[in-house]
């Protein structure tokens, strides 16, 4: 059986599973830094009216290669517990792939709400 989750926090993105209850991870846990991951990458910045700097820059009619310089530097202001590891690939088309790991130390901090 699966470990019950004490500390539940929404999965991203949001879904509900089979009984219409939304899927959720445990808070601090590494599925939890890579929801907050996804968040991060999935808002522009602008896009949170509450808070403007929310996000990654602007991407839209930027040439390829991608600079990745300040999405890796919105994801380590943004979510100080992963330490990430940023893909790009692609000559026409920008692919970026991000891999989260949760930094040792950060883990054990308490998460600052949003």
């Amino acid at each position: 059986m699966a470990n019950a989750i004490t500390t539940p926090q929404f999965d991203a993105p949001f879904r509900l599973d089979a009984t219409g209850v939304p899927v959720t991870v445990e808070q601090d846990s590494i599925a939890d830094i890579a929801a907050c991951v996804y968040n991060i990458l999935s808002c522009p910045q602008g896009f949170k009216t509450g808070d403007p700097q929310f996000g990654i820059p602007p991407l839209l009619f930027k040439t390829v290669p991608l600079n990745v310089t300040g999405i890796a530097a919105a994801i380590q202001r943004l979510e100080p517990r992963a330490t990430t590891q940023i893909i790009a690939s692609g000559l026409a088309t920008q692919n970026i792939g991000v891999t989260v790991t949760a930094a040792a130390a950060s883990i054990t901090s308490p998460r600052t709400p949003r």
